[in-house]
């Protein structure tokens, strides 16, 4: 009964307009022995007008909820469609494409909000992406099925987008907080993302929302703290120095090893022994450390009579 009144009602705003100015039209006309004309052309000329002013072009994957008296009366789908220019507005237009809303981001002062993983407090942007409508019935047009969704988004709550991302907040951060930082922005962190968001479903249905079918929650950045920062330029520091010093340590005894080798006689029996080997490489290294810093070999080393022989002169050598 109400679709019949509704379309009552779009008649009797074109017809009646259109009846009065026909005859007035054709008075008018009268005076000029053009009566027929003269209502003919006012009559077009009203539906066209009519018709153009209450053109409503609808962009794909997108809508507009339309009101009648300040009431719901109909969703408009993608196409060129038409409202009652008298009656109508629209209430709202929207996207059934992906959405977003941040989590954990103070507007007021422009900061992320903090979250406590198990090693440090660390600020925090996440992306909660969401549709509105089943993608399912969206992608195969089926209007019916979406136009409950899009009404609760439209009239359920006053900011539904709010709602999103406390769904979205309710279900990730007590699951991220039982991991450190690093894992969560490894795996271990998209892993949860994922649970999160198909926990979060439906609860956001309730509303009309979906999460994005494959990653509706991204952790963008987490801002460690600067004394956090510090602790971590430590550790790989000190993970550089002990690699350092294991490559020096296999270094040295690849060269012990190779001098033994090299030393063996005929009958395959060394002629160095490893603590001669020692010396030698041991000599060798203190040259190259000398020779790097440029250091005062007597001042450093006095005692050291064999570097100090291999740095002499030649012509001191011969006793020149």
């Amino acid at each position: 009964m109400a679709k019949i009144f509704k379309n009552r009602l779009d008649l009797a705003t074109w017809g009646i307009p259109a009846i009065v100015l026909s005859v007035v039209g054709g008075l008018i006309g009268s005076a000029y022995d053009g009566v027929f004309f003269t209502m003919g052309g006012t009559f077009i000329l009203w539906s066209a007008g009519l018709w153009g002013w209450g053109f409503l072009p609808v962009r794909e994957k997108s809508y507009a909820v339309i009101e009648r008296f300040d009431c719901y009366h109909s969703i408009k789908y993608p196409g060129w469609r038409w409202v009652n220019p008298f009656c109508d507005r629209i209430k709202e237009r929207g996207s059934l494409k992906g959405r977003r809303v941040p989590l954990y981001k103070d507007d007021k002062d422009k900061k992320a909000q903090k979250i406590d993983f198990q090693d440090s407090s660390a600020c925090v942007l996440v992306w909660g992406w969401y549709l509105v409508g089943n993608p399912i019935e969206v992608a195969a047009k089926n209007w019916d099925a979406v136009t409950s969704d899009i009404l609760l988004w439209t009239y359920y709550l006053d900011n539904p987008e709010l709602r999103v991302a406390t769904c979205f907040d309710g279900e990730f951060r007590f699951r991220i907080q039982g991991l450190t930082t690093d894992d969560a922005q490894k795996e271990p962190g998209k892993a949860i993302c994922k649970v999160a968001a198909d926990a979060a479903a439906p609860l956001l249905a309730d509303i009309g929302a979906y999460p994005l079918p494959k990653e509706a929650l991204i952790i963008e950045d987490i801002a460690l703290p600067p004394e956090t920062e510090r602790l971590r330029e430590l550790i790989l520091e000190a993970k550089k120095k002990l690699e350092a010093d294991t490559l020096e340590f296999q270094s040295t005894g690849r060269a012990i090893a190779a001098l033994i080798e090299g030393s063996k006689n005929a009958a395959g029996d060394p002629t160095v022994s490893n603590s001669e080997a020692q010396g030698l490489v041991q000599q060798t290294q203190i040259l190259k450390t000398l020779e790097r810093t440029g250091s005062n070999i007597t001042m450093i080393a006095p005692g050291m009579t064999g570097v100090m022989q291999q740095l002499q002169p030649a012509s001191i050598k011969a006793g020149e």
